[in-house]
């Protein structure tokens, strides 16, 4: 099945007579859904006299200044209503659904707001500074505009309202990164809590330290204020178009440190209707190809978070701003047919520059008509249904009151605090990532499975662990033990020995240059008898020289292999993680930790991303080697489980092409340990080879 395909056009577009050029637009690319968004600087600074009255060639003209991107007249909503209901004919003759996709309901802030005098109460940050443009949902003169608005939307007969990732109390940056502080949640927390703080006061418990119950119930009245404003907008729409469904763009604060469960707000943003969801990680994130990976990782970790609510899913293929000065149809590309084979079922596609002429950019235009063939033949490669197999790093949404904050306001207010960088590491070390198996290995890195259960928890541990020192540290302090009797902050080291054969492989003896250093990195950990060290850090003092990873198996039976630094902080590193020896030892351990080796991995290659995926109830495996690389992979080897039995012959799909194929063109060995399958071609820069395995 390929994926859902819902395309972004401008509701207005700068001349009338380009309309017919957005619809040969939404031909070319198959949408099944075209997404007219509003409101543009361009468009809200438009009289309604002249947007009546467009023809031809007429330019928009310049609003009133009162007229801004931030709050649009509903004089001018009820314009673009009349539109949209003009557009919604024009798309249905086509078999094309139209949505409408709001482009600001709270505001984004930054240089998306247009500026002026503040028409409601603005969100405030952690410094008292108000974000321009960004407005509280707790203000009820605001909740009741947007309602208003987007019931004057609805009254076109639209089937889906979309409001844009600006649905959120955090990162309106630069003036509010955290928020809201202003005094209409202040008041909300007092009336929550019998306490009355200031803001000072508020942002020193909720924000930095420990996880505490002030916390916990200031992430309760920001969620709550959230769900208010969702259901306030739900009973607006609903009023005028019943059928009408209303979706979310979330960005990524709305999963973790803003108090609100996703389900229950799709939910009340849906009230009867399906609720949809617009997850967060665009291709323009990656500004290098060795990052598509992760942003393609992240993705898919949401879609294991709301996959079984019923819940219609839609990446995000942003290419924001929408040429490829900034984002690269290769990167598109990588991203959308990285998507492709782990299943995900639809995207939204960004191809058109917001405010020049619909051919300004036709690149994404380009690709999308040109790879059509090989996205369908991918698809069929790759079932859907399938399951994955792989490594599975835990990662469980609203988590933030478990995570500990530095003391620094600074640090505290600039930080994602549950960013799953786990996956940028798995993302570019040929691992395969899993969210569904249920056998494999896991990894646990900062705080992100702290909030399980001991039940759950002892589940996952029970399949053997990689540990990052912080998720270490809390599982020790939780009674479990993971093979150390005390640790202390580590001097920043320079190199790491690797030795142990058994887990380095090739690689024993080498003396890898870090390169990484910083606050908060290192645990210096004072091991137990029965842990076996396999690397060490080393320096010129003795306090650079202790443990950099080792393994342990205690006495329930559970394996773990603890690296002695904290993900996160290391995550701009230069060689820690970023090294074949270190790819090779994670490799070896995950199969230690298991008892089982990884089904498939890619050793030897930087910035290759593995999937692998299995049929559910059968045995074939289907596998993508991604390059996300600059050179090409020749003759690439895939190590493999043992137990996995290769024929005489193997399907592959080569990358571009529309067609697989069986193929005899590879050499394939079993030393008991591994089965080394190598394969007798070329994966180019940003290329994905596909490789079937029936026995």
């Amino acid at each position: 099945m390929s994926m859902h395909s819902s395309v972004t056009i401008p509701l207005v577009p700068f001349r009338e007579r380009q309309w017919e050029d957005y619809l040969d637009i939404l031909r070319k690319m198959k949408a099944d859904r075209a997404l007219l968004f509003a409101p543009l600087d361009n468009i809200c600074r438009t009289p309604v006299k002249v947007k009546k009255s467009i023809v031809g060639d007429a330019m928009l003209e310049p609003l009133p200044r009162q007229e801004t991107i931030d709050t649009p007249s509903l004089e001018l909503y009820r314009v673009w209503s009349d539109l949209l209901r003009e557009r919604i004919a024009d798309l249905q003759a086509l078999d094309i659904e139209p949505a409408f996709w709001l482009g600001h309901t709270i505001g984004h802030g930054g240089s998306l707001s247009a500026g002026g005098d503040a028409a409601f109460q603005q969100i405030v940050g952690p410094e008292g500074k108000e974000a321009a443009g960004c407005y509280c949902p707790l203000d009820k003169a605001f909740a009741g505009y947007i309602g208003e608005a987007l019931a004057v939307m609805a009254e076109s007969g639209v089937g889906l309202i979309l409001l844009d990732d600006d649905f959120r109390l955090h990162t309106h940056k630069p003036d509010a990164s955290v928020g809201c502080f202003c005094p209409l949640h202040l008041q909300a927390f007092q009336e929550k809590t019998g306490i009355r703080m200031e803001r000072e006061q508020l942002i020193k418990q909720a924000l930095q330290g420990k996880p505490n119950e002030i916390r916990r119930a200031w992430l309760e009245v920001l969620g709550e204020s959230l769900l208010g404003f969702a259901q306030r907008i739900e009973q607006a729409v609903h009023a005028v178009n019943p059928a009408a469904r209303i979706g979310l763009a979330t960005g990524m604060t709305l999963w973790s440190n803003e108090g609100v469960d996703m389900l229950s707000l799709l939910q009340a943003l849906a009230g009867p209707t399906q609720p949809f969801l617009r997850t967060i990680g665009a291709p323009y994130w990656a500004k290098e190809p060795s990052q598509a990976g992760w942003v393609i990782e992240l993705t898919r970790l949401q879609q294991s978070w709301a996959g079984r609510w019923g819940v219609e899913l839609a990446a995000e293929g942003d290419t924001f701003p929408h040429t490829r000065y900034h984002c690269s149809s290769s990167m598109l590309h990588a991203y959308q047919q990285g998507l492709i084979t782990a299943g995900f079922p639809g995207m939204i596609h960004y191809p058109v520059v917001y405010s020049p002429p619909p051919d300004h950019e036709p690149g994404y235009v380009a690709l999308q008509e040109e790879s059509a063939p090989y996205y369908a033949a991918l698809s069929r490669f790759f079932p859907a249904d399938y399951g994955d197999v792989g490594v599975t790093p835990v990662y469980r949404p609203n988590n933030f009151m478990h995570v500990a904050m530095p003391e620094d306001i600074g640090q505290s207010a600039a930080t994602w605090p549950e960013e799953p960088v786990a996956l940028r590491y798995l993302a570019r070390l040929g691992i395969p990532v899993a969210y569904e198996d249920n056998e494999g290995p896991v990894l646990l890195s900062g705080y992100g499975a702290a909030g399980l259960p001991d039940e759950e928890l002892e589940r996952l541990l029970d399949r053997g662990a990689i540990l990052d020192a912080t998720a270490a540290i809390w599982l020790a302090e939780r009674g479990i033990d993971v093979g150390f009797r005390s640790s202390n902050a580590g001097k920043a080291p320079r190199f790491e020995s690797f030795s142990e054969e058994i887990f380095s492989g090739s690689y024993t003896g080498h003396l890898i240059w870090l390169l990484t250093s910083g606050e908060g990195i290192y645990r210096a950990f004072d091991v137990l008898e029965g842990a076996t060290v396999i690397s060490r850090f080393e320096g010129n003092g003795e306090d650079e020289r202790y443990p950099a990873v080792f393994l342990y198996e205690n006495g329930q039976g559970r394996r773990f292999c603890v690296m002695a630094f904290d993900f996160y902080q290391a995550r701009n590193g230069v060689q820690l993680v970023y090294n074949y020896a270190r790819q090779e030892q994670l490799t070896r351990c995950l199969a230690w930790v298991n008892r089982v080796p990884v089904a498939v991995t890619v050793n030897g290659h930087p910035d290759v991303r593995v999937i692998c995926r299995k049929k559910l109830g059968g045995a074939r495996l289907a596998i993508g080697i991604q390059n996300n690389h600059l050179d090409p992979i020749r003759n690439p080897v895939l190590r493999l489980d043992p137990s996995i039995v290769v024929g005489e012959s193997i399907e592959l799909l080569m990358p571009e092409t529309t067609q697989a194929r069986l193929s005899s063109d590879f050499e394939y060995r079993n030393d008991g340990t591994y089965g080394y399958l190598k394969i007798r071609c070329s994966i180019p820069s940003m290329g994905l080879l596909s490789v079937g395995i029936q026995p």
